[in-house]
């Protein structure tokens, strides 16, 4: 599939099938992230791949008390958070994928040299050129799992129980996304891919 075809192509899948990926798909996937540029090509992603199995069960439970805590906390103050209902939603996806690649900020804090500029951001200006790498390389492996007839979906609803998931997980680095593998479900044929908005209004 050209790479044209893949990026209109390309849509979030929120249904996958029982299908196991091949490890040498999965491999083709990482590495097209890590084809991707980063600043001086420090290349400042890590991976850890989790499967089906006991581990994935742990990070979904504790992400789903989370959520049950932060909701019940809301709902006490007579709020209804739509956001956080739809994070219960992607733990329903993470559930029916085949993979989940957990995406990792590897970073020196050391060697930041702090040259002054400010940004309105709550990253200093060197964390904010690796998080753009970081996206970079997360897209690429979207892309290259479209090409592969692969469906994915880019979540970041593990914000919500962000420290639970990192106890689970116990990696002591910033995850920045948590990218679902598997093959597309039938349904998802009848799910349209969302419009983008015309370039014409994106233009300043």
């Amino acid at each position: 599939m050209e790479v044209a075809e893949c990026v209109v192509k390309r849509k979030s899948i929120r249904y996958f099938r029982k299908k196991e990926i091949e490890e040498k798909l999965l491999c083709e996937i990482l590495n097209a992230g890590v084809a991707a540029p980063s600043p001086k090509n420090i290349q400042p992603w890590r991976f850890k791949v989790v499967r089906k199995g006991l581990e994935k069960n742990r990070v979904l439970k504790s992400l789903s008390f989370s959520l049950e805590i932060a909701k019940k906390e809301w709902d006490n103050k007579g709020i209804i958070r739509k956001d956080i209902e739809e994070a219960f939603e992607s733990v329903r996806i993470m559930q029916m994928a085949d993979i989940l690649i957990f995406v990792f900020l590897q970073i020196d804090k050391n060697d930041d040299k702090n040259d002054g500029v400010q940004w309105d951001l709550m990253a200093t200006e060197k964390e904010a050129t690796y998080i753009q790498a970081i996206g970079a390389c997360i897209e690429n492996m979207l892309l290259r799992a479209t090409s592969l007839g692969i469906g994915s979906l880019w979540l970041c609803d593990f914000l919500y129980g962000y420290n639970s998931i990192i106890e689970e997980i116990k990696i002591e680095l910033p995850l920045m996304g948590i990218v679902a593998l598997g093959y597309p479900d039938k349904i998802e044929e009848k799910i349209p891919k969302k419009e983008r908005v015309d370039l014409n209004r994106l233009i300043i």
